[in-house]
């Protein structure tokens, strides 16, 4: 029998010890949690990533939603047709996985997207009736015309366009007077009242932000009679307009046709890019808004500050003849000595016995 060392008076406080050691070891040895063993590394459509280890590769791609992209068929335009066209591969190791798999360091698990594609193109070959102007028109004269455009065989949309004219031209006895960059204060007005007194009729191809200001010039220069035409929104010149992103392009002329209507004008059919500054792709927006590209085959360089009226003048009709498109400025500056030259080209014109025209003769299918 074992007998207490101390007296026993003081058995409660070795009691109390006894429980207080038990309980600190009993709480030492839970409260030390074992170390979690590392994460594994690994590399996901080359990312670096970290995953507990025991991770399953089916788990993972539960958890994360792996899916490839399936390949699509895009238009020639670059319209989605069909998303689901080609299936889109997942492999692990460059295999395809196995759902049971588990991950360990250095496994690589890469997506693969299925290929796109683009549909297929074809040809269409469309006599227009009777005759009309050059598909970019720098005179009066007409042809038999051919339209070629080429197109997606799903989408019908038009990747490229281009016109054959055959047989001879026929040329008219007339030429047509044409002004750019208005409508500007002052000046077009003051056009108008010679255009008026010497009862002509021309064609204004006008900036859209400009006309989006003054929309009442818009209406008196229609009221007119005179044909109201496209050229630009902003009248860009650097970068050239040919230069601009298709995007750009499309809105200078789609927004300036909006703005023209809402001053009142008619939707116009013809347009003049900024500087003559053009390309396939312009002349393919132009189509696909249902304008023509409109040059020019008289310049006098009219906006030049240093030429006179009379230089003006003498430069236009010893360059007019029969089929003629004369360019001219109502607007982008100080437009006094064009407007001081008008009566004189009018006048010298008419002597030539040839008549003075609009733009508004082409004709669309």
């Amino acid at each position: 029998m074992l007998r207490w060392p101390f007296p026993r008076r003081f058995p409660s406080i070795l009691l109390t010890a006894t429980l207080v050691a038990s309980v600190s070891a009993c709480t030492t040895t839970v409260g030390a949690a074992p170390t979690p063993p590392p994460d594994v590394r690994i590399r996901f459509d080359r990312v670096a990533l970290r995953v507990p280890q025991g991770t399953t590769y089916g788990a993972f791609a539960d958890r994360e939603g792996i899916r490839a992209r399936d390949g699509r068929l895009l238009s020639v335009t670059g319209e989605i047709l069909e998303r689901h066209v080609s299936q889109g591969t997942v492999e692990l190791n460059g295999l395809l996985p196995d759902p049971l798999h588990v991950l360990s360091a250095g496994d690589r698990i890469s997506l693969i997207d299925g290929e796109d594609r683009v549909e297929g193109t074809r040809r269409v070959t469309t006599r227009l009736p009777g005759r009309t102007n050059a598909f970019v028109q720098r005179t009066l004269a007409t042809f038999r015309v051919r339209e070629i455009t080429t197109v997606g065989r799903r989408s019908g949309d038009v990747v490229a366009l281009r016109v054959k004219t055959h047989g001879r031209p026929r040329i008219p006895d007339a030429v047509a007077l044409t002004f750019d960059d208005g409508p500007w204060p002052g000046h077009t007005e003051s056009m108008l009242r010679v255009l008026r007194r010497e009862r002509v009729r021309a064609t204004f191809f006008m900036v859209g932000s400009l006309a989006a200001e003054r929309p009442d010039l818009v209406r008196a220069v229609r009221d007119a009679g005179h044909v109201v035409a496209n050229h630009s929104l902003t009248h860009p010149v650097e970068p050239a307009f040919a230069e601009l992103p298709e995007r750009k392009v499309e809105a200078e002329i789609a927004q300036t046709a909006a703005a023209l209507r809402e001053a009142g004008a008619k939707k116009p059919s013809l347009f003049r890019p900024p500087g003559g500054s053009f390309d396939e792709g312009t002349i393919l927006e132009a189509w696909r808004q249902r304008e023509r590209v409109v040059m020019w085959s008289v310049d006098p360089h009219d906006w030049d500050a240093s030429r006179t009226p009379k230089q003006i003048a003498k430069d236009v009709l010893r360059r007019v003849r029969p089929g003629s498109i004369i360019l001219l400025h109502d607007g982008g500056g100080d437009a006094a000595d064009t407007i001081a030259a008008l009566p004189r080209i009018i006048r010298g014109i008419r002597k030539m016995d040839l008549r003075l025209v609009t733009l508004d003769a082409y004709r669309r299918r």
